[in-house]
C-alpha cells in the first residue's frame, strides 16, 4: 500500500524555522507513514539538528521527505546570473542534506521562485528556458544521490510558470533525466486542469509525488474530490509514491498569510479535535485505497 504523509507546514501557523523534531514525533502519533520537511529552513539548521531528525524518523519508523518553494534570490529562472547560480549552490546544500537523510523525493517549488510575477507573456518562455538549463545542471546532484527532483504544478497565482500537468509532463521531458518526476496537487489541479483524473494519466510514470487536499484544501473527505476515482487511475498508471497531505485550514500567522487563507477552515476546532479530524482523514483515504487496491 502507498504510504500517507503530510507536509510539516500543515501542522503548524508558524513556518518551523528552528525545529522539525516536534513535527516529526507529531506526525508519527497521527498515524502518518511520512513526513515533508521544509527544506528553505532545513538547509540552515546545525548538523546536530539534522543528526536529531535523522534519529527520531528512524526511531518512530517515519519516512522524511523534502519539498520547498523556492526565494526570490535562489530563483532558478532569472536572468539575473548571479541569483541562478546562487539558487544552484542552494539546490546542492539542499540535496547534499536530503541524502544524508536518507530522502528519496524532493518536490515543490524546485525550478522557480515561489509566487513570482511577469510582466508579459513573452517572459514566461524567457524564463521557463532558464529554469529548464538549471534544472538541467542541478538534476545531476538528484542522480548522483538516488533523489527523485519534483517539479510541482501550481496554480496561476503562486507561479505563471507550470500549471498543469502537461507543462510539468513537457518540462520534466526535456530535462530528459530519469530522476526528473513532477509533483502534482489536488488543490491545484482543482483550479487548473480540464479534467483531474485525467491529469493523473497525463502525468503517468512520470508522477513522482503528490500532494493531497479537498478543493476547499481542508483534510481529504471533509470537501467534495472525488477520491475514488483519482485514486483508481493511480492504480491504474502505476504510482507507488506517498499520497502526502497538504491541507491549510489554521487561520492566523505566516503560513495562512503565504497561502492565503483568510478564514478558520478549521471552524474552531481545538488541537484535541484537529487531530481526530486528521486520524478520521487518515483512516478515510486508508480504506479507500485499500478497497482500490492501491
Amino acid at each position: 500500500m502507498n504510504k500517507i504523509g503530510i507536509n510539516s507546514i500543515s501542522l503548524v501557523k508558524e513556518w518551523p524555522e528552528n525545529d522539525f523534531s516536534p513535527l516529526i514525533k507529531k506526525a508519527a502519533s497521527l498515524g502518518f507513514d511520512a513526513i515533508e520537511l521544509f527544506t528553505a529552513y532545513l538547509v540552515n539548521h546545525p548538523r546536530e539538528k539534522i543528526d536529531e531528525y535523522k534519529s527520531i524518523s528512524g526511531d518512530l519508523g517515519i519516512e522524511l521527505q523534502f519539498s520547498t518553494g523556492l526565494g526570490e534570490d535562489q530563483d532558478l529562472s532569472s536572468a539575473d546570473e548571479s541569483i541562478r547560480q546562487n539558487g544552484l549552490a542552494h539546490v546542492r546544500k539542499t540535496l547534499e542534506i536530503v541524502s544524508y537523510l536518507n530522502g528519496r523525493v524532493w518536490g515543490g517549488l524546485t525550478h522557480s521562485a515561489w509566487s513570482s510575477k511577469i510582466k508579459t507573456i513573452d517572459e514566461k518562455y524567457i524564463r521557463r528556458d532558464i529554469a529548464l538549463k538549471s534544472v538541467k545542471e542541478a538534476i545531476k546532484y538528484a542522480e548522483d544521490n538516488g533523489i527523485l527532483y519534483c517539479i510541482e504544478s501550481v496554480n496561476r497565482f503562486e507561479s505563471f510558470m507550470i500549471n498543469t500537468a502537461q507543462e510539468a509532463v513537457d518540462f520534466v521531458n526535456e530535462v530528459g533525466s530519469p530522476n526528473a518526476k513532477i509533483n502534482l496537487d489536488t488543490f491545484h489541479m482543482n483550479i487548473e486542469e480540464n479534467d483531474m483524473i485525467e491529469a493523473l494519466y497525463i502525468a503517468g510514470d512520470k508522477l513522482g509525488h503528490l500532494h493531497v487536499g479537498e478543493n476547499n484544501r481542508k483534510l481529504p473527505g471533509f470537501g467534495s474530490a472525488d477520491w475514488d476515482a483519482m485514486l483508481k487511475a493511480l492504480k491504474q498508471t502505476g504510482y507507488k509514491g506517498t499520497i502526502s497531505y497538504e491541507p491549510f485550514v489554521l487561520f492566523g500567522g505566516g503560513i495562512a498569510d503565504a497561502v492565503s487563507l483568510w478564514r478558520d477552515l478549521s471552524n474552531g476546532a481545538t488541537q484535541e479535535q484537529l487531530d481526530e479530524m486528521m486520524k478520521k482523514s487518515i483512516e478515510f483515504m486508508r480504506n479507500r485505497m485499500f478497497m482500490i487496491g492501491l
